[in-house]
């Protein structure tokens, strides 16, 4: 019976194992030496592959990220996407702003809890990359700064709870400075700025104490 057991745990533990390495892999464009180009001479440019298909296949996995039925798979379906976007286009900012907003989410995951730092850091690192890009499309700077602000946001308050408070005051700065920046266009970016707004006075108030 015991035998039994510790083959049942140890089988267990390895699918999990496998899972958090599914769910916690990095970008391509980290990896590049792992990276898969593509090479099909363009054939597949307005096919499934393309670029422009990939991207919008990787930010619909994200959305559906609140559904609970979909929450791990859509994660592992948006890296997918936001890599082979990358891999077909390394000269776009999508991936880069995709996998902003994956660190993100992945930070906020239990299997993920001793890369929460690293996780945060480099999902605000990556967005920046996508707004420094030469390719980013200012009509989209809202989205993108409000995904920013609340990635500082989130910085701010893992440093407070890790009684960090110069580090958490600089990136709790960096995302009131971001909001400042932001003159909502329509209710959604409006009711956005509203909430992490108020996530950073809670913030602050906490750094007052």
């Amino acid at each position: 019976m015991t035998d039994c057991r510790t083959i049942w745990t140890a089988a267990c533990l390895c699918f999990v194992a496998g899972c958090t390495e599914l769910l916690s892999r990095d970008p391509a464009f980290v990896e590049q030496e792992k990276a898969v180009l593509i090479t099909d001479g363009g054939t597949a440019q307005n096919g499934l592959l393309s670029y422009g298909n990939l991207v919008k296949d990787g930010w619909d996995s994200l959305y559906d990220l609140s559904n609970p039925r979909f929450g791990d798979y859509s994660l592992i379906g948006a890296q997918d996407f936001f890599n082979l976007a990358w891999e077909r286009n390394q000269s776009g900012y999508d991936s880069y702003w995709g996998w902003g907003v994956i660190r993100m989410e992945q930070a906020n995951r239990a299997y993920c809890s001793w890369n929460v730092e690293r996780y945060l850091k480099e999902g605000v690192s990556y967005m920046v990359l996508a707004g420094n890009n030469d390719t980013f499309p200012e009509e989209h700077r809202n989205a993108l700064n409000l995904d920013l602000a609340r990635g500082y946001c989130l910085l701010g308050q893992y440093y407070l709870r890790c009684r960090k408070a110069c580090n958490a005051r600089k990136c709790i700065n960096s995302a009131i400075d971001l909001l400042r920046s932001i003159n909502p266009k329509g209710k959604f970016e409006e009711e956005r700025k509203v909430e992490i707004t108020a996530q950073l006075q809670n913030a602050e108030k906490l750094l007052v104490k």
